[in-house]
């Protein structure tokens, strides 16, 4: 799973994306006829590298201000980017990947039988 990490905005949907945990739309389950009536992009919640989130939306979406003051805004002009969550410095390296993919593996006891360090595996599917 990605998650978005917000620089500018001008590449993040503010409702259905999941840069700041679960997207908007589903964490306060609005319509998507409503979605597409609201401004779309993240850059138009901010206003001089600060939240800028009106009264009337709080009104609407309690404790929307507080959820996206969480997400530190960066105090320069940059562009947005994909972030892996899984890591520690946001980057998807294949060694990451794998280590996710396999976490929850598990374990068939049989596997042992038939692939044996000491047959080798062009022959294990013979035996």
């Amino acid at each position: 799973m990605t998650i978005l990490s917000t620089s500018n905005g001008r590449q993040i949907n503010f409702w259905t994306d999941q840069w700041c945990g679960e997207p908007l739309s589903y964490l306060y389950q609005i319509s998507d006829d409503l979605v597409s009536l609201l401004p779309p992009k993240v850059c138009d919640y901010i206003d001089q590298f600060n939240w800028r989130i009106s009264d009337d939306l709080e009104t609407f979406f309690p404790n929307l201000r507080n959820l996206v003051s969480k997400v530190i805004l960066p105090n320069f002009d940059t562009d947005d980017m994909m972030v892996w969550n899984h890591s520690s410095n946001g980057e998807l390296s294949l060694k990451e990947a794998y280590r996710f993919k396999t976490h929850n593996l598990v374990k068939i006891p049989w596997t042992k039988t038939v692939w044996n360090k000491d047959i080798p595996s062009a022959r294990s599917l013979m035996v």
